[in-house]
């Protein structure tokens, strides 16, 4: 409740595993059928930090309590992750970057620096790789969308983790060998996958930024899975879908869950708050959310702590010694190790991984050491774990099939599919029809603000050329800034696709944009708020003018306009904005140049044909001059 960091033993507090099951249903043995996997963790940040919550205030102030000079704690921490889940391990930070107070940052800092100690002592394959995504900035951003980013970074870690899949026959190699499964890691198997390495995702808190980042982690891995189980023909899953409605529901419940034992309320901020379609009530919500929070932070949670240290036996009450409520700390209860300082000379400050660990990599260590410690334990065939058909159905038992969990668990048509739809898929794309067109207005209204953008980018392969050359030089550019700027809101490693990829993308994206604008027309794809981003008369003035520009270039003079030439016609239409003498979007006249600029290029390109020449008497001397100053 109150804890934050990690202790001296490498535990870190709000450690959460979170494994994502994807099962072929129609059979019902494990054995037998299609099974699919993946695993995602949070955690705090395993260093000695935390919040002075003795001050009644909204944000408590973060505290770095010691200093740690070898990353004790954190390697400690790693070395168990490793052990747990292989490598490679992926950190994807979500703390705050920029501030204008250090409150955040002082964790991110600390962190990397950190991360890139420990990183000197492994071999690069096995490296801890670590991103930074400032998830609060690009939300406040009016021009980015976060869900967008956080699938491109999701699809780069899925990609390097890899996820566990066994099928009940053999797998060929032609499965691995398509395009969809390019560059994906992990261990392959004669029955499948098995999955190395984990993805890390923390916050300050680990609770509502992390939930958004873990959904969009497991969207992209659902995806996958699917894919494999051959259900859907591309692993690429959209959003407003009846499958994508099941999965958030699902990652909401389980956020809301850690959030009330960790946090004493529920999220805060949701998925559809990230993805800014959230309705106006939402903001009242979270307030009271918020005070929940705030209240529970403030008056209960050290009762909670004193009962839950009780409990654990990390206090045991004796006459004679004081009382647990008149400790001034619990920080030596949970740091037994603390100020044992000759245990902590037998550990080396480089090698913070065990030997074992180190050996079993990319595997986890803990699944190879199952199998020279597994034992094999004589049975009966009569025996009941030996009967998987009785122990599934329980023949001796008395049951109520609407107590099963396969009658009550939720259903894509039942519970998520809209009345008017036609299509019982749970993967189609739901529209909001005409008749809930009230309902959904403010909800079409939000997702102008960040379609705005695409649309733009869009509109702009569509207008005309207005230079007669070939635009490829220019998308180019286009592309690459786009990916730059996308870059830079990760901190860390690389998430940026390939560039096939997102050429194949952004052509993908612009034929469907215009097939649904023949169809429907801008205002049913971009919702009917698009008339106020509509460009005033200036820019409409300007763009008319390009236009006219573009079809003098392209269109050949005819016979009877051989009086009136292009640069006339241009220099009607363009007023001149460069600094040079004459300049204009069509032709630039170069400007002049001195004769004493020109003197010093002739004499560098005099230098460059003929080489150097003698020095000067005077520059002789002067050069001596310079040398009896030092000798």
């Amino acid at each position: 409740f109150l804890k934050r960091g990690a202790n001296s033993d490498g535990h870190v507090a709000n450690e959460v595993e979170t494994e994502q099951i994807v099962i072929d249903s129609s059979v019902t043995f494990l054995e037998r059928t299609s099974v699919t996997s993946f695993v995602q963790m949070r955690g705090s940040i395993p260093l000695y930090w935390s919040q002075d919550v003795t001050k009644m205030v909204p944000k408590p102030p973060i505290m770095l309590d010691q200093s740690d000079p070898y990353a004790g704690a954190a390697g400690l921490h790693f070395n168990q992750v490793l052990a747990r889940y292989g490598s490679p391990v992926i950190i994807l930070n979500l703390v705050k970057r920029r501030e204008r107070r250090r409150h955040e940052s002082i964790l991110t800092d600390e962190y990397k620096a950190t991360v890139s100690y420990l990183n000197q002592f492994l071999p690069p394959e096995h490296r801890i790789r670590y991103m930074g995504f400032d998830m609060a900035h690009i939300s406040k951003s009016k021009t980015k969308n976060v869900l967008v980013r956080l699938s491109q970074i999701a699809k780069k870690c899925v990609k390097q983790t890899g996820f566990y899949v066994h099928m009940p026959r053999h797998i060929s190699k032609e499965f691995w060998d398509a395009p969809e499964y390019k560059g994906f890691q992990g261990h392959k198997t004669e029955w499948g996958c098995l999955q190395t390495g984990v993805v890390r995702t923390n916050c300050v808190d680990c609770l509502d930024r992390t939930n958004t980042a873990q959904f969009a982690i497991g969207r992209c891995a659902l995806g996958h899975q699917l894919f494999a189980l051959g259900v859907i023909s591309s692993p690429d899953l959209e959003f407003d879908t009846d499958c994508l409605k099941m999965l958030e529901h699902l990652y909401e419940a389980h956020g809301d869950t850690i959030a009330l034992q960790y946090g004493g309320s529920q999220l805060v901020h949701r998925i559809e708050g990230y993805r800014k379609i959230a309705p106006w009530t939402a903001h009242s919500i979270d307030i009271m959310h918020t005070l929940s929070r705030y209240y529970s932070n403030t008056f209960s949670d050290l009762e909670k702590q004193i009962a839950t240290n009780i409990f654990l036996g990390l206090f045991l009450p004796a006459e004679g010694k004081p009382n647990i409520w008149e400790l001034p700390t619990d920080f030596y209860l949970h740091n037994r190790n603390v100020r044992a300082v000759l245990e902590h000379l037998r550990f080396s400050c480089s090698q913070w991984w065990e030997v074992p660990v180190y050996r079993s990599l990319p595997l986890p260590y803990e699944e190879e050491k199952k199998k020279s410690d597994s034992s094999v334990v004589p049975m009966k065939g009569r025996e009941e774990c030996l009967d998987s058909y009785d122990e599934y159905y329980r023949s001796s038992e008395m049951t109520s099939i609407h107590e099963l969990f396969s009658y009550t668990m939720s259903h894509s048509v039942r519970d998520y599919k809209p009345k008017t739809a036609k299509i019982d898929s749970p993967f189609t794309l739901r529209v909001p029809s005409e008749s809930n067109k009230d309902v959904n207005r403010s909800v079409m209204y939000r997702r102008v603000s960040s379609r705005t953008m695409l649309f733009m980018t869009q509109s702009q392969e569509t207008n005309p050329n207005i230079s007669g050359k070939d635009s490829t030089s220019s998308q180019t550019s286009t592309c690459s800034s786009e990916s730059e700027s996308e870059s830079s809101d990760v901190d860390g490693t690389s998430v940026s696709d390939t560039s096939e990829d997102s050429t194949s993308m952004v052509k993908s994206k612009g034929k469907d944009w215009s097939a649904s604008q023949q169809k429907g027309g801008v205002s049913h794809m971009y919702g009917p708020g698009l008339h106020k981003y509509s460009p005033n008369h200036k820019d409409t003035w300007m763009y008319e003018r390009y236009v006219r520009i573009s079809d003098v270039c392209q269109t050949p003079p005819r016979k009877e306009d051989k009086a009136v030439t292009r640069g006339k016609i241009i220099e009607n239409l363009v007023f001149p904005k460069s600094v040079f003498k004459l300049g204009s979007s069509y032709g630039v006249e170069p400007p002049p140049v001195n004769k004493q600029d020109q003197d010093i290029y002739h004499h560098y390109v005099s230098v460059g044909h003929r080489g150097p020449i003698e020095p000067s008497k005077k520059e002789a001397q002067f050069y001596n001059k310079y040398l009896n100053k030092f000798y």
